[in-house]
């Protein structure tokens, strides 16, 4: 697969993200008994959809510098950072069956990725401005330089704020359900 069908796959991925993140959250928010089983339903597949969403995410980043040996910025392994040890996270909360553990680690990961993602997105279209961050070694690639452009708007920083907030919506919904109690 060449670079460029990588690149449009990936934002492709972070539109089914966006669009998953937008009718997740609306769904959390409605009181209409039908929509409920759904969000019911995405709660129960927590383990798996956060799975998919960390595995593919982090062999992507990896595809993307090691094979298509795209380099990547400071704040881009900042974010990475912040993404791979959530397989980690998630492996252990899946072998001891504890969503809410795992839904307070995704948010505890997550939160700061996203920020990052989110400067680095208004870095990159120069609304914000660098705050004296440097890229540190010669050869890494400039943190302002956009490297992929997809639909006119989907960068990778954009992808990855798309991949922590999905995380961030679904780890809220199950944090948000009541702990059933046993007596």
């Amino acid at each position: 697969m060449d670079i460029n069908t990588f690149e449009t796959l990936t934002a492709c991925g972070a539109l089914l993200l966006q669009l998953g993140t937008l009718i997740v959250a609306f769904l959390a928010m409605s009181r209409k008994t039908v929509l409920r089983r759904i969000v019911e339903k995405v709660e129960k597949k927590f383990f798996l959809i956060t799975f998919v969403v960390i595995l593919l995410s982090t062999i992507g980043s990896l595809l993307y510098s090691e094979y298509y040996a795209v380099p990547a910025c400071k704040l881009c392994w900042f974010q990475r950072i912040l993404l791979f040890p959530q397989l980690i996270v998630l492996l252990v909360a899946w072998l001891h069956r504890e969503k809410r553990i795992l839904a307070k680690n995704i948010l505890a990961f997550s939160i700061p990725g996203f920020l990052l993602a989110i400067y680095q997105t208004l870095w990159q279209y120069q609304i914000a401005s660098s705050a004296g961050i440097s890229c540190g070694f010669e050869e890494a690639a400039s943190c302002s330089q956009i490297h992929m452009l997809k639909f006119g708007f989907i960068t990778f920083p954009v992808v990855s704020a798309s991949v922590f907030l999905f995380l961030i919506v679904l780890s809220v919904l199950v944090l948000s359900k009541k702990r059933k109690t046993t007596e």
